[in-house]
């Protein structure tokens, strides 16, 4: 079996330990294994973090969403085709589930969201 070597833990593994990535119509596999991935995805969504919770507003979808990290919500919206310009920032909490049951307000009246 074929194998390749994470940049992050220098651990020779297999190639099925390693996320495919796709960009510009080429697929290749990424640096690092998915191992490594996942603590490193976890070390950097802590440093963007502040310890709060958000309800944030998007008037073009009439969506409502929480979040911890808004920046990286309304850009994964962004890339999924959501009109994101004009959002609004609802209200911040230092709990998520005062967050959640907010959110659940604004979804019970009738605003787009709620994933779950």
């Amino acid at each position: 079996m074929k194998t390749k070597k994470c940049r992050v833990c220098n651990i020779e593994k297999q190639l099925s330990e390693f996320h495919k990535c796709i960009k510009s119509n080429a697929t290749y596999l990424r640096s690092y294994c998915k191992e490594c991935g996942k603590i490193q995805r976890i070390k950097w969504r802590s440093s963007k973090k502040d310890n709060y919770w958000y309800v944030y507003y998007l008037p073009e979808e009439h969506y409502v969403g929480m979040t911890s990290i808004v920046a990286e919500r309304i850009k994964n919206h962004e890339n999924s085709g959501k009109i994101v310009e004009g959002y609004e920032i609802i209200a911040r909490y230092n709990h998520p589930a005062l967050a959640l049951m907010t959110e659940a307000l604004f979804h019970y009246c009738g605003y787009n969201g709620c994933n779950y």
